[in-house]
């Protein structure tokens, strides 16, 4: 069987898919990408303008399409298109992390009702190959934490200062120069790309539904030279870190800034490249290391989904036993080191350096009552 592909978006992603399925000779004569959704009908170097359609319906009403691929991003226009793809028994492949942080298994059980597929692979990780991996392993090891430096651009962002002495404002310039911050980079430095991605790996590994509402972020972008040269002379690197825990049918979802040791693996990881730690009863930890952004590491792990499809082996199915409460509370305890000017309570403070302040171990809701004023803060990986 040959299988016809609409695929929804020509951009950055779009373009590398297709790149990637015109020059496979594995895929030439199992696939056909047959319409592409686009902004315009202007011609495009590379692809025939007759495939090119700017009315979504071309491709959701086609029947002879048998798999649509969504790389067009964002909310509710992605989202409506996925739901109509599967309800009309199209198979469907996304990298899209902000549908699925809040629509994963409603999409996923469409999917199952109408006998066809939802992949994801590239949503995570960028080119990262992890979804798949996980979604075998949780069905037979338990896994209560995850963590992972899972934004790409602000990795790059940090590797700028603190391996290449940028001063942050002039880093921050160069990344978006360079093209790995957005014009509106704000999903990236506030933490909602991240977060959107430790979401949907935690529902996978928790078994259950998970709200992205009560997951806490704190913006990368309030760092400053400062606080990244003291850390530094300190034998620590700062990281951008995604981390999810679970204790009973209790879950703590967090994006915030980290200072690791030096000599850490998570120190190591640099620029462009993600690194995703998952931690399993029977398995211990597992790393998953690779470029988490880029036109084709993106493209081809959308493409290892449709070569899942052609081959018959992409049915993707995980446990989904209860409602997890997502919480900001007092179950989980780690150091910080807090940049402020103002007094803390001295119950709470392990040491002093100026402006810098070593906390003791303390919860979620001691820190949020701590660093209201701070000029930064990170925590402290132990």
């Amino acid at each position: 069987m040959k299988y016809n592909v609409g695929l929804l978006g020509y951009g950055h992603v779009g373009s590398g898919v297709y790149e990637i399925v015109a020059s496979s000779d594995y895929l030439k004569d199992k696939v056909k990408i047959t319409k592409v959704l686009v902004k315009s009908n202007k011609s495009r170097e590379g692809i025939d303008s007759n495939i090119l359609t700017t009315n979504i319906d071309d491709i959701l009403n086609d029947e002879s399409i048998n798999i649509v691929i969504e790389a067009i991003g964002g909310g509710t226009l992605a989202y409506e298109a996925m739901k109509k793809a599967l309800m009309r028994k199209k198979h469907v492949i996304t990298a899209n992390k902000e549908v699925l942080s809040t629509h994963l298994n409603e999409l996923i059980d469409l999917a199952h009702k109408n006998n066809v597929y939802l992949l994801f692979e590239a949503a995570v990780g960028g080119g990262v190959p992890i979804v798949q991996s996980i979604i075998n392993n949780a069905k037979t090891n338990e896994i209560n934490h995850i963590k992972g430096i899972i934004n790409g651009s602000t990795n790059f962002l940090m590797s700028l200062v603190q391996e290449q002495g940028y001063p942050y404002d002039k880093a921050f310039a160069e990344a978006s120069r360079l093209g790995y911050l957005e014009a509106d980079p704000t999903d990236d430095i506030y933490g909602y790309d991240p977060v959107r991605k430790i979401v949907v790996l935690a529902t996978i590994c928790f078994k259950g539904n998970i709200s992205i509402e009560h997951a806490y972020t704190y913006p990368i972008s309030k760092a400053n030279d400062q606080f990244i040269i003291y850390v530094n002379n300190k034998n620590y690197v700062l990281k951008y870190l995604a981390e999810a825990y679970k204790k009973d049918n209790m879950v703590s979802i967090r994006v915030e800034p980290t200072i690791v040791t030096k000599d850490s693996l998570f120190a190591r990881v640099s620029k462009e490249l993600n690194i995703i730690e998952v931690e399993g009863t029977n398995t211990g930890k597992l790393e998953f290391i690779g470029k988490g952004a880029g036109k084709m590491p993106t493209g081809n792990a959308i493409v290892t989904d449709l070569v899942q499809i052609i081959e018959n082996r992409a049915y993707v199915e995980f446990p989904n036993t209860e409602e997890l409460n997502v919480c900001y509370n007092d179950l989980f305890f780690n150091r910080y080191l807090v940049q402020t000017e103002e007094d803390l309570p001295e119950d709470l403070i392990d040491s002093r350096d100026g402006l810098f302040v070593y906390t003791k171990r303390i919860s979620s809701r001691q820190l949020e009552k701590i660093v209201k004023n701070a000029m930064f803060y990170a925590r402290i990986e132990e």
